[in-house]
């Protein structure tokens, strides 16, 4: 079979028997033609029939089980056992539209420079779609950008009519750039709307496999160090929203912990041009540990947030930020009142 035509698509999956044919179904039912789809199915450790579910579907997949090792050890048993020249992912309780794969090869094949390519999705609960500018959603959340706008750290935009593409008759936007300096300030590649050259993925990027969560994130600014990335402004995936388990178990703590360690592993070491000025970095490493001092106080975490203040004094930041005046000055009392009001707000809330 010849490697060049052939698309490799890695689902991690853990416990998610009910939703991983959905998932799988809007693999095989992309419209593509000229290329052999390779899925990969990695069970990270279920344990709720999910190996019998795929059962059904024969050789049309390569099931793949392991102990229970998180989201970015499964990715990575993926991109190890993957044989296509492109690489994809798609979260198990995901879905592709029908012509995910047919537009981003579409648009490859017409910008040879392409190697990394993302779309936008939406995010549906129960049936009702809760969002249709995903990616937006994302970005707006984490406001810790010096743009406007997201897609103001790409350095180009396009039309997609301009290299002959559209959908449905609409043409879309086409972005492009090395976004390694703003991404760590706006989180805006979702994993399972991306398609990568397999050569871009060298022994050293890889999706973490020591953070409990943002283990793709740590991935996607390890590529954007090294590689232009393209976006293309179109939903091309559904996003479920649910409670349940999930391979990333994040909250508030969990998600400012791994923001941190992403700019410790990856961007005070880079050498990249493209790297974000010292004194822009060193205020977003300033801003996450003022975050998490008052998350900590928020869960009544008192010895984290003592350390977190104390590493606070070391880099020098003072009191002129109101809200974390306010918050030291909590911390100054035994009973932690910001821990209390807390909890005085969850329990009217469950009133």
């Amino acid at each position: 079979m010849n490697k060049s035509k052939r698309i490799s698509v890695v689902i991690p999956t853990f416990n998610r028997c009910r939703f991983i044919r959905e998932a799988v179904d809007s693999v095989l039912n992309q419209d593509i033609q000229g290329y052999d789809l390779e899925i990969l199915v990695i069970d990270d450790g279920s344990t709720d029939g999910t190996q019998a579910e795929l059962k059904r579907y024969g050789n049309k997949i390569r099931y793949f089980y392991q102990d229970n090792s998180g989201a970015g050890a499964a990715r990575n048993r993926g991109i190890k056992e993957a044989q296509g020249e492109w690489l994809t992912f798609l979260d198990s309780d995901d879905r592709w539209l029908p012509f995910k794969l047919s537009l981003q090869m579409a648009i490859i094949d017409r910008a040879p420079d392409c190697r990394v390519l993302y779309g936008n999705f939406l995010i549906f609960k129960e049936g009702r779609t809760i969002s249709e500018r995903g990616v937006d959603s994302w970005a707006e959340s984490l406001r810790l950008s010096k743009h406007k706008e997201w897609k103001e750290m790409f350095s180009s935009r396009f039309d997609s009519a301009d290299i002959g593409i559209t959908h449905n008759g609409k043409a879309f936007s086409i972005y492009k750039g090395n976004i390694f300096g703003g991404l760590i300030f706006q989180i805006c590649i979702p994993c399972w709307t991306a398609i990568i050259s397999k050569q871009c993925i060298t022994d050293h990027i890889r999706f973490s496999e020591t953070l409990p969560t943002w283990e793709d994130v740590w991935f996607f600014c390890q590529l954007a160090e090294e590689h232009e990335i393209y976006f293309m402004d179109i939903i091309t995936a559904e996003n479920r929203g649910h409670t349940g388990p999930r391979l990333t178990q994040a909250g508030s703590v969990k998600t400012l912990l791994c923001h941190i360690n992403i700019c410790d592993g990856i961007y005070f070491k880079s050498s990249s041009s493209h790297r974000p000025p010292d004194i822009e970095l060193n205020a977003l490493y300033r801003e996450l540990h003022k975050r998490l001092f008052k998350q900590y106080l928020r869960n009544g975490m008192h010895s984290e947030a003592a350390a977190v203040r104390n590493k606070l004094d070391r880099m020098g930041v003072g009191l002129k930020d109101i809200s974390y005046l306010l918050y030291r000055t909590a911390f100054l009392f035994p009973w932690n009142p910001i821990h209390q009001l807390v909890k005085m707000k969850q329990r009217f809330a469950k009133d």
